[in-house]
């Protein structure tokens, strides 16, 4: 069954973004949020950081990576909301097309996928650093396959220049098909040659080194091609959407 969601328009105002989450309580926002003169500064910036972004990216510009000895002891886990309950033995994603109608959207004519089918296809795997907007990085050996690999077996269209990401917790986001082709873009079921922990995104989560940490969607339960960047979770809130490193 298709996952329905309601995520708002990228032509919302931040005023009706606000409405919908428990941050529009948070003291000190609602003069911020009403100016307009500062709304219109925002999205001005966002969009300059994604412009400037998507010029600089390369997939021929390789992160770094790093000996066994550099891994992070104890790795840090942010999440949106609770880790939700996800058994690798029943767990499957949805691959399709995203459908919308007016502000909701569903993934339509999914294929899906278990953790076996993902496993069948060439591992790969890197010893790479994420990087959290908040400031601090980690590093971590992942083993999966190279998106693009996984990509082959759905033939996304030209003109879908974007997949629409869906994770159980209800998070949600969008990368553009330069950044899921890069050679280091990975979909993971490891995390130092052991199963990918739950809290760590388990059964299987986005890798991208090549983004800041809030674009490597944990849970991943849908995907889905699109011709239309519906934005994501975060850039909702006022983040920029590309945020490449």
């Amino acid at each position: 069954m298709a996952p329905n969601h309601n995520p708002p328009s990228r032509l919302w105002s931040r005023r009706r973004m606000l409405q919908v989450t428990p941050l529009a309580f948070l003291g000190g926002c609602t003069a911020l949020e009403e100016s307009t003169v500062l709304n219109s500064i925002f999205d001005w910036f966002a969009g300059l950081n994604d412009r400037v972004g998507s010029l600089l990216f390369s997939s021929r510009r390789l992160m770094r990576e790093f000996p066994p000895e550099a891994i992070t002891p104890t790795f840090k886990n942010n999440r949106y909301g609770d880790t939700p309950a996800l058994d690798p033995e029943t767990w499957e994603m949805l691959v399709g097309r995203l459908a919308i109608a007016g502000d909701s959207m569903s993934i339509k004519h999914g294929t899906s996928v278990n953790l076996e089918a993902i496993k069948r296809l060439p591992k790969v795997s890197q010893i790479t650093e994420l990087r959290c907007v908040e400031g601090w990085s980690a590093i971590a050996k992942w083993g999966g396959v190279r998106f693009s690999t996984f990509l082959k077996d759905f033939a996304p269209r030209p003109e879908e220049r974007f997949l629409f990401f869906y994770a159980a917790d209800q998070y949600y986001d969008v990368l553009d098909m330069d950044t899921l082709h890069h050679p280091q873009t990975l979909l993971v079921y490891e995390m130092n040659d052991q199963p990918l922990p739950l809290d760590h995104g388990g059964p299987v989560r986005l890798i991208a080194p090549t983004k800041i940490g809030y674009k490597n969607v944990k849970w991943i339960k849908g995907l889905a091609f699109t011709t239309t960047n519906v934005g994501g979770f975060w850039d909702h809130k006022g983040y920029p959407w590309h945020y490449g490193l």
